[in-house]
């Protein structure tokens, strides 16, 4: 870990740690999104678009030593992949929401749960039909606990959409 400080300010004050430097293999690369706190447990959670074992991105667990798990590597073969949206907290049932870009049932993005044991679920895969694809932006929560969130393709003109999901 290192410590660099900024301008005239005392180190006190202004500082930036490096908690953990990802390898690029199973650990993952290419954080995009930023981290969510979960305040009980005093983890950070995030996700990396590329890595994993297979390369398609992970979703990882940071403890405050700077020790890094994966939670969750994303796969071929109707899993989400890619993800590049900000995840999101739901600390009731100790999961963690997003999308992804490419996979699902259609290779056209997905929306996905993960709890904090590693167990992921699909919750929705895009087809662009009528509904859409690539979703690029992350979720929030709205009223009676549904998911909105948008996607730039599909729709009826094929040039995005906003969309619910019960979880």
């Amino acid at each position: 870990m290192g410590t660099q400080s900024h301008g005239d300010t005392e180190e006190s004050e202004r500082r930036r740690e490096v908690l953990y430097t990802f390898e690029g293999g199973a650990d993952g690369a290419e954080p995009t999104a930023a981290l969510v706190w979960d305040k009980k447990q005093q983890f950070l959670y995030g996700s990396t678009a590329g890595g994993g074992a297979p390369g398609l991105g992970t979703v990882f667990k940071l403890a405050g030593n700077g020790s890094e798990s994966v939670l969750y590597a994303f796969q071929n073969g109707g899993d989400a992949e890619e993800p590049t949206a900000n995840l999101i907290w739901d600390s009731k049932q100790r999961s963690l929401y997003s999308t992804a870009l490419g996979g699902g049932g259609n290779g056209l993005g997905a929306i996905f749960k993960i709890g904090t044991t590693g167990k992921e679920t699909v919750l929705y895969s895009f087809t662009n039909g009528g509904d859409s694809e690539q979703p690029r932006a992350g979720l929030t929560w709205g009223r009676g606990g549904r998911l909105y969130g948008t996607a730039t393709g599909g729709g009826a003109e094929g040039l995005g959409t906003v969309l619910e999901v019960n979880p």
